[in-house]
Parts: C-alpha cells; structure tokens; sequence
C-alpha cells in the first residue's frame, strides 16, 4: 500500500446489509411506527467507520441484481438453496440506497451481475498505478482479485478486529502458491452458500494438498491414475462438478460497467437529506455523530411520508398454515385401495402430482413415492416398494391415466417425470400443466420454487421437509400434490388475464413433453475425432508459439503473463507509454491491452489467437468427451424452460447454446456431432435472419418489408441505402458495416459502440446510425413506440404477448435506465423468435408422432433445430421441417429456413 496513491474502496451491499440485519436479529432496532431499522443502522455505521477511519479519496457500492445472473444459466441450482430475502431487508434496501445517495456515493448495479463481479470488473479497470483498491467486504470469495494494489478488508466481527488481507495473507489463508488458485480450492470444496457442489468427500485440507502437487484442477483430472482408494474414486466421478465449480466460483471481470473516477470521488453530502432521512429513522445519536446535531425533519425535503410504505401500508395477512385447515390425508396401503382412487381420478378428468425420486440422475434415480390431489385440501398417499419389479407392477396400474388423453395432469419439473416414466415405458399423454412453466410465463424474471409460490398466491406456508417422522412425511408430500392442484387454479386465472392463455397451453405446456424426449435421445459423439482435434489444436499452439518466439527474436513462457509483459515493452518497446505496477513490477497483458497492440503489431494477433485456441481446446475439445454418458454413447444436455427472461431456451451439463460458431475453428467442434449409426444422417434447419424479419413485421419498415419479401439480401440492401449507393457497387466492407448496424440496432447499440465493432472513429459510427434511422424511419419509429410502451407498462410483449417485465424503465438511475430501454427493444424480438421456433417445435414433433418416425429431433440451438433422421425419410422429414418452420405463423414477411444435411453437424449445418 502507497501512502501516494489514490485509496478506492468497493463496497459489497449486501454482505454488510445481511451482516447488519442478522447481528441484530436477537435483539432488532425498532423505531415508534414499528418497523426494523436493524440493516439500515448497522449498514450506514459501517460506511461511516470507512468514511472516518480510511479516509477514502474515492468510493462506490455495488448491489446484487434481482435478474437471472449467467451462474444461475450455467446451474440452475447455483443459490437455489438460500431463504427468500426477509422482508425487514427488502423494505431497507431503497431506504439504503437512499442515504448512500445522499452521501454522494455512486451505486453500481448492473441487471444480470451480481456485485461480485462488478467488483471484479472494476478492479481490473483501475489504473493500478494510481489507486489502492480496498474490497469492502466479509466474503472470502473477493479473495482471488487480490493484488499488489487491491486488497480484501475484512469487517471486523464480533470480537474480531477487522482485517486487510493482501496477497502474502491470501496464499496462508488458503494454502497456495499463487492467488489464482483460490478458485482451484473452491472448485474442489465448493460452496454450501452458494449451494456450489465441488468434489463430495474433498474438504479444504485434501484440496490444499491436491492443489499444491497438481496446481490446478485440469491437470488433477489428467493425472487422477495418481491418487489412490476413495479419493480417486471421489476425483474421478465428479470432475465435472469440479470443473462447473470453478466456473461458478470465478468471478467475471468484464460486467458491462466503466470506472468513473471524477463519480467515484468523496463528495460533500446532502446534509438537508441525511438529516431528514435519520429524522424519519430516528437514528438520534447517529444523527448528532454525523451531523452535529439531533436530526429534524427539512420540510423542503421530499421524503416518503413513511420510509416503509412498501412493506407497511397495509398489515400482512398472516401466513396461513396445516393447523388452519382440516386436511384429509389419505394413505394408499393395498392394490385395492389404489384401484379406488384410479377410478377416481378417471372420473376427476384431472389431478395434481407429485413424485419424490432417490436422487436428480436420470439413468439412477427410483421413484420412491407419489401423491394426487383431485381438489383442495385433499390427497393420497402411495409409497413404491423398494423392489424393482413390483415398482413396474405399481407403476403399470398407474399407467392408464397417465396416457389418457383426456386427463390433465398438473405438477412442477413435469420434464423430469415424463423422462422417468419413459424409461419404464409410459407415454405421459394429455394436457400437462407444469407450474413452474405456468409461472415463469406470468413473471419470467422471478423465483418459481413451489414454496414461494404457495406463500404468494395461497397465503400458506407449506411443511418443512427436516426432521419430519413418517407418518408426517406422508402429510408433507400429499401437501406438495394438493398446493400443486390450488395453484394452478391461481395461475392459469393470472395467465388468461394477462392474455398468455395460447403461449401456455399451445406452445410452453406441449414443448416440455418434446424436450424431455431430446433429452432422453441425446446426440452421438465422435471421441475420436476430438481427440485427433486436441492434438492438431495442440499442434497449430506449438506453431503459434514459433512463430510468437521468431518475431520476439527470444523463447519465452506464453502461459506467463508476466514474461509476455517483458518481452513485449522491455524487449520489443511496443508501446513506449507502457508501465509496470510500482508493486508486482508487472505489465498488464489483458486482452484489452493485447487487442489495443494487435491493431499495429502481429505478434500481439498472434498472442490473441494462442490464448483463444488453448481456451477452446480446454472448455470443449477436451471437456466434452469427459461428459459423454458411458451407457449410450452420447451427450444429454438438459434443456431448460425457464431460466432466460426472453423465452429462450437454456441448455446445461453440456450448455451446447454456447458452442462457438463464428470461427473456424469453434465451427470445427460440430464435426464430432454425429448420427446414431450408418443408417441415419444428420440435418438441420436454421431460420434465415428470423430476428430482422420480426423486426420488419412489427416496425411495418418499407424498405425491410421491401428486402424480406422480393428475397433482396437485406445487409446489402441497407449498405446501400446507409452508403447511398446502388446494391451492385455495395463492397464487402459496406455490407459488414451494414450487418454490424442491422443486428446492432436490435440491441439499441449506440455510436460509441459501433464505432468499437467497426473499429472506427465514433462520429462516423453516429453518422451512419443517423443515416439509417433516416433511410429506415419505420424501424425508429418503432423503437420509440417500444420504450414508450414499456415506461407506460413497465413491460414489453412479444408477438404471442410472452412479457418481460422492466422494473428499471422508469428509474432515476440513468445506467438503470438505458438498459431496460435496450430491453424494451429487443425483448418483441428475440422473445418472439424463441416463441416461433418453439412452436414449430411443437408442430413437427406432433407430425413425427402421427406418421410415427423414425428420425428423432434432437437439439435446439437458438434458430436451429437438429434432427438425427433415418436415411429412408430423409425427403419426408425435409419436407415436415420446411413446412412446418417457414408456416408456423403468418408474418408480412416471408419466413426461410436454410437447410443441409451430413455425417455430422458441420456438414448438415
């Protein structure tokens, strides 16, 4: 630490506001109306012993976000486990915010990131020559940013005094050699917190050891012929938990927020606020520390009239419970009993569900017991035995209504079941009504775990599962069957009145029975050929690595940051501005900083392309052969309806939405995806520039409208309009141009960025935006049209009326602001292009089912579908899928699938 430098501290929200609300929780500050001031008090103590003590010259706080974050799209599961936010810290946290405003202090908060991250993010773009960086904060997992100059201060706890934890004090904490590695222990021991699984049976003691023989968890899996008995075992069936660990436990550096120094810069405060917000707090001695004097109320201050409003205008309805209601619970004991209730459900015409299984792998798990409500308050209870073949004989009884048509079934995880039953040879049929999907449909960007919901829409509290004896755990799984049935009712009212009655039961309920069958078909993988990929990928690294040593005119350590920094400004005085960190004595070598230098120098290209191609080679060629079920040969990736809050869907262990296509080489990965034998082939059906048509249909644009339906390619078409040139004198770097602006107004991209994409300076990149918005006023009308409606609604709809709700379009934060705008507009679009492939989705499976195919549809990836097609239907399936993609629905334009097929993906597609 520099006693000349610049002191930044970055403040974790939450973690103080959880510390706060819970060291209190025994005893809570209450003032006169009633309401808990606990986590506002102890919060702004905190800010001002950082404020008093460190004597900051710049400071900001950063806060979680609400929204799905990309841990949570990786694994679902990632703080599944964690309580619902206690409302005493819901009603704080504007109160919060408030005085942190007050006090002149930046808030940085970013839809989609959490404050980890933006933390991180803003460690890396502060010049470290200048500032001190001090995260703010108890949480141990800010430990992997620490540096020479950013360093972990630990509030002090109980009767622990704080602590600054700097590099040297991060390696003894965690046993290691360098601070990376703190996500290589964190990897192996997970985090229960975080319900972040790690390897079961390696606890910090066995990860310290593993990590300082194997340096990192990559090399672990490689040599795991080196360890021995249990540990071997544990290593070896979990290193895709561990390597999914370490995914989630590496903090992201680059959120999508910017270092504002002069913003971040201790400021005067509003004192006639602070003093009216403590006045309505009634912090009296908080006040006089702070201010000087016992706070009053400024009559000029406009100040909620009660701080609290949100929580208190109207006293809670207590939660209702099982003591309210008298409950009939019955438990199933013998055949003839279960073949009572078959008969009524069959009369019933539709009952609820629910199925407990051993354990969340399809290919292990047992069903254990199931219930079925037929109206409120009532459920049956029918444990399996333990013994296989009598599972089958119960299940076989049961089979009846579960494939009659006329019956509709309701539960949650509805996919899992029909995956389950698939396996014992039961056809789910019929309407089925998932509640997770019923609810994510009304609010996609909220929790959708059955208690939450139960508390919401029927005021109850459900049972808790722990320490239940048998005879209760029967009543807790009935309840489960019974909520499932009562919510329902609730939400498909919700449904119809927000008029999403058609996308729920004509496109989200039929789709999940058509993912569970991909799901259980899985796609064939080629090992071999991405082990002969691993070893030409290692081979073109080892040329790369020539020919980076030959223009360096020395050998060196690519893998070493901080050789590549000597070699590039000590040896070949690249950028003569270039300065070492006056602690680590290090250049940066970011890809920012190497993508600056590649524009002038090859050497710096030739960096980038090394980095990204041992990437590639370590995230896909050699992972996904690690994934590969041993059973079938194949690849079953889990699709998921109801993470992403536009529609999309999601895929998981693999994520195969995210396999690289624009290079080449990520290109090349799709080769290994093959057909299930000689006898089959592989084709795909990828809708032609969907998002754009959807945008000439909804905008009404002439001149798209115009390009779509005369089969006029549409980027040359808008190159010569925006050029003002005639579409044969368009050259190919106008039509990149005009691509970059086509697919970068669906996101509201401004001049600054696309003078970035385009590498230009920005006023020709405002130029040719303003060029566009003149020569296509449709599309900026309806821009406009979009973010007005949202600020009106605070919610944007896509053609089939799916909404995306926009809490922030209306808030005084500009950043806020800006990026729900971005959201109103691009939220119609790709929601309504995942609505439309979904549906077709829909639609040719129900063909396939009728004309009872062979060829089995088998992967999803944003606007193409793969289909594993026997060879003899080739030209039948050819035709479903045309049909049945280009004539989901009727648009002004015209929608085109471009199709192939092949011996394996890269082929077909």
């Amino acid at each position: 630490m520099s006693n000349k430098k610049k002191k930044l501290f970055l403040i974790d929200a939450f973690a103080l506001i959880y510390k706060a609300h819970f060291a209190f929780i025994r005893n809570p500050r209450m003032n006169s109306k009633g309401n808990n001031t606990s986590a506002i008090f102890g919060f702004v103590n905190s800010l001002i012993e950082i404020l008093e003590k460190e004597k900051p010259t710049h400071i900001a706080v950063a806060f979680d976000s609400y929204e799905v974050t990309e841990r949570q799209v990786i694994y679902t599961e990632y703080k599944a486990n964690r309580d619902k936010q206690p409302e005493d810290i819901t009603a704080s946290i504007p109160i919060i915010k408030s005085i942190i405003e007050a006090f002149k202090i930046p808030i940085l908060e970013v839809p989609g990131y959490e404050a980890d991250d933006i933390v991180a993010t803003i460690t890396k773009k502060v010049p470290a020559e200048d500032f001190d960086i001090f995260m703010y904060t108890p949480d141990k997992d800010f430990a992997q940013l620490v540096t020479d100059n950013v360093f972990l201060y630990k509030p002090a706890r109980k009767k622990k005094p704080s602590e600054i934890w700097d590099v040297e004090k991060v390696k003894k904490e965690f046993g290691i050699k360098r601070v990376n590695q703190v996500v290589e222990i964190q990897g192996l021991t997970g985090d229960a917190v975080d319900n972040i699984p790690g390897i079961p049976g390696i606890g910090p003691v066995a990860a310290k050891k593993l990590i300082a023989e194997f340096d990192n968890i990559e090399n672990l899996l490689k040599n795991t012929d080196k360890l021995k008995g249990k540990q071997k075992e544990y290593v070896e069936n979990n290193g895709d938990k561990a390597i999914l660990s370490k995914q989630l436990a590496s903090l992201l550096t680059d959120a999508p927020v910017d270092f504002d120094e002069n913003n971040c810069k201790i400021k005067e405060w509003d004192k006639d606020t602070l003093e009216t917000l403590f006045a309505e707090l009634e912090f009296k001695n908080l006040g006089k520390r702070i201010l000087g004097k016992e706070p009053q109320k400024k009559e000029s201050i406009k100040i909620t009239e009660d701080l609290f409003a949100v929580q208190y205008t109207e006293e809670k309805e207590k939660l209702k419970t099982e003591k309210d209601f008298d409950k009939k619970y019955i438990n199933i004991e013998n055949d003839d009993e279960l073949e009572e209730l078959i008969k009524k459900i069959i009369e019933s015409k539709k009952f609820s569900f629910n199925i407990e299984f051993s354990n969340s792998l399809i290919k292990y798990t047992r069903i254990r017991n199931i219930s079925f409500s037929l109206k409120a308050n009532e459920a049956y209870y029918y444990k399996f035995s333990r013994d296989e073949d009598l599972v089958k004989k119960s299940l076989n009884k049961l089979k009846p209504i579960f494939e009659n048509h006329e019956i509709e079934k309701i539960s949650f995880d509805l996919k899992f079941t029909i995956r389950v039953f698939q396996k014992y040879g039961i056809d789910i049929k019929g309407k089925l009504y998932d509640n997770t999907i019923a609810h994510y449909i009304i609010d996609s960007g909220a929790k959708h775990e059955y208690e939450i919901l139960s508390e919401q829409y029927l005021n109850y509290k459900p049972i808790i599962s722990a320490n239940l004896d048998s005879s209760e755990l029967q009543n807790y799984y009935c309840e489960k069957a019974d909520i499932y049935l009562q919510l329902f009712e609730k939400l498909k009212n919700e449904i119809s009145e927000s008029n999403n009655t058609e996308l729920f039961f004509n496109i989200e309920s039929p789709l999940i029975k058509v993912l569970a069958k991909m799901e259980n078909e899985g796609v064939l993988i080629d090992k071999k050929a991405l082990n002969e990929y691993s070893v030409l990928i290692e081979k073109e690294l080892k040329e790369l690595e020539k020919g980076i040593h030959k223009i360096a005119g020395i050998g060196f350590n690519i893998n070493s940051p901080q050789q590549v920094g000597e070699i590039l400004f000590t040896v070949m005085k690249l950028d003569p501005k270039a300065k070492k960190t006056k602690k680590s004595k290090q250049y940066s070598t970011s890809e920012d900083v190497l993508q600056n230098l590649a524009k002038k120098h090859k050497i710096a290209e030739l960096l980038l392309n090394y980095r990204q191609l041992k990437k590639l080679k370590s995230t896909y060629v050699d992972a996904l052969p690690e994934i590969i079920d041993k059973d079938t040969k194949r690849i079953h990736t889990t699709f998921d309806q109801s993470v992403t809050t536009t529609g999309r869907l999601s895929s998981k262990n693999p994520n195969l939405q995210n396999i690289p296509i624009r290079s080449e080489r990520g290109r090349h990965i799709r080769k290994a995806f093959i057909p299930k034998d000689e006898n089959h082939v592989l084709f795909s059906a990828d809708y032609s520039q969907i998002e754009l048509r959807v945008v000439a249909h909804t905008s009404k644009d002439k001149e798209l409208l115009n390009a779509f339906q005369n089969n006029i390619d549409v980027h040359t078409a808008t190159a010569a309009n925006v050029f003002e040139v005639e579409q044969k004198d368009v050259t190919p770097e106008m039509r990149r141009k005009a691509k970059e602006v086509n697919f970068g107004i669906l996101y509201g991209i401004s001049a600054w960025g696309l003078a970035q994409r385009l590498d230009i300076p920005r006023k020709e990149g405002s130029e040719i935006i303003n060029q566009y918005f003149e020569k296509y006023p449709g599309v900026k009308k309806y821009i406009e049209l979009c973010i007005e409606k949202a600020r009106e609604k605070e919610y944007a709809e896509t053609i089939f009326y799916r909404r995306r709700y926009l809490k922030d379009i209306n808030s005084r934060s500009a950043a806020q602001r800006s990026f729900d705008e971005r959201n109103a507009i691009n939220a119609p679009i790709q929601g309504s292009a995942a609505d439309i492939i979904k549906l077709a989705m829909v639609n040719i499976d129900k063909v396939f089912q009728d004309e009872n195919l062979k060829s089995k549809m088998i992967l999803q990836v944003h606007d193409e579908l793969i289909f594993d097609v026997y060879k003899p239907e080739l030209e039948k399936v050819k035709e479903i899928v045309k049909d049945k993609m280009e004539n989901v629905v009727k648009l002004d334009v015209p929608l085109i699938i471009d199709s192939g097929e092949g011996g394996n993906w890269l082929e077909a597609h």
